[in-house]
């Protein structure tokens, strides 16, 4: 019988590529979210399902019976009432790995952010840098994973936009962008689960091509065959509109937290992904050609 792993926020997009992978990696699934219903087109027998809120910790001792590791992918895309970055991206993963090590789990793994150890005021990068520097002081056999930006969240930020002819980005189009495969993520945390070279350890994750903003902006367009307008707006002023838009409508689509990140470039040294998990990173062109024809 195959060993069974306890994958955590498997109803999300990264997290619904994790439980794919833990199938063909050998692994019977327990597939835990506050809703499972992206769930129900995996048809495995192997799969459980189960609806959890890790900000109720006294909930989640029986998720840990027969489980040889958790994995999380736990964390909002936007704060909405009662959720924050706070009580579920700090609060809940520290909730979950403290019952781990109550119940007996020696393995986590962990997904985080790209630049989290560089944030100063951002909430949603404070909360996961705080979950990591509970896993370094715990005794846990822990991986983090930082990844930079997802093919699919990096292709939906711009497609309406180029749809409706227009793109406004931030900055000057100089940030770099190190778009990843959510597949190439998701080979590596399952194979953390039993890689002792990754035992204790946090990686920073990125696909094996480098873009600038604007380059990455036409390259989407060119794939989608459309030729929009692509101006930018100066980061001082973004902040203000961001400050502005959310003191009128809070839990706006930009949150002023997330002007930090999008200031930062996000780029990652490759070579220790490729050195402890022997894998060949999949470049964006052949995802774009995949995704865009549906």
């Amino acid at each position: 019988m195959s060993k069974k792993v306890l994958i955590v926020g498997a109803n999300g997009h990264l997290g619904h590529v994790v439980v794919e992978t833990a199938f063909e990696m050998g692994y019977h699934v327990l597939g835990a979210d506050l809703k499972t219903d992206r769930l129900d087109s995996i048809k495995n027998p192997g799969l459980e399902k189960v609806k959890v809120d890790v900000t109720r910790k006294e909930t989640l001792a029986p998720l840990m019976d027969g489980v040889v590791g958790v994995i999380s992918t736990v964390g909002l895309w936007r704060e909405n009432h009662p959720y924050t970055f706070d009580s579920v991206d700090r609060q809940g993963n520290i909730n979950l790995f403290e019952v781990a090590v109550q119940q007996g789990v020696k393995k986590v793994v962990y997904v985080s952010l790209l630049n989290v150890d560089k944030a100063k005021k951002a909430k949603v990068m404070l909360a996961k840098r705080a979950v990591e520097q509970y896993l370094e002081k715990s005794d846990l056999d822990y991986t983090v994973f930082r990844p930079s930006g997802l093919f699919h969240d990096f292709v939906e930020v711009f497609k309406p936009q180029i749809m409706k002819g227009h793109v406004r980005g931030l900055g000057d189009g100089s940030l770099i962008m190190q778009p990843l495969s959510p597949k190439d993520l998701s080979r590596c945390m399952v194979d953390a689960l039993k890689n002792s070279k990754a035992s204790r350890m946090i990686f920073n994750i990125g696909g094996p091509e480098r873009f600038t903003y604007h380059e990455a902006i036409s390259m989407v367009a060119k794939a989608m065959g459309e030729k929009p307008k692509i101006s930018y707006t100066p980061i001082w002023m973004a902040t203000a509109l961001a400050y502005i838009i959310n003191w009128i409508k809070p839990g706006g689509f930009l949150q002023p937290d997330w002007i930090e990140i999008l200031t930062m470039d996000s780029v990652a040294d490759v070579n220790p992904i490729k050195e402890c998990f022997g894998i060949k990173l999949e470049t964006i062109q052949t995802y774009l050609q995949t995704y865009l024809a549906h």
